[in-house]
């Protein structure tokens, strides 16, 4: 059973240390941990891709993340983090074939 509560404001002590649960506040966990974790996770392969992504994300995602929160209207209430997460997650889908070697020599970049 998983319960996803969104905040623990009514939780005792005792019921946080039986479920063995590690809470954290949005604003505790900025984007860029995100960004970094996910920049771990790319194959070495590929070095030449992690600093691009990285430099892009710099860029663009604060702007984006403004964008959304001041001109959008989102029907679902989130966080910055979890707008990062899924930005990583649509990015992974499309980087796929490079986590596989033959593929990486088949587009003619370094390994």
């Amino acid at each position: 059973m998983m319960f996803e509560p969104e905040d623990l404001a009514v939780a005792s002590p005792a019921t946080v240390s039986r479920c063995g649960m590690v809470f954290l506040e949005p604003q505790m966990l900025d984007w860029s941990a995100i960004m970094q974790q996910y920049l771990k996770g790319l194959p070495n392969s590929n070095p030449p891709i992690k600093p691009v992504i990285e430099k892009l994300c710099t860029y663009f995602v604060p702007d984006l993340l403004t964008f959304v929160r001041k001109k959008s209207k989102q029907i679902v209430v989130t966080q910055d983090t979890e707008l990062v997460v899924n930005l990583f997650r649509l990015l992974d889908c499309l980087l796929d074939n490079l986590k596989d070697a033959d593929e990486i020599k088949k587009l003619g970049a370094p390994e």
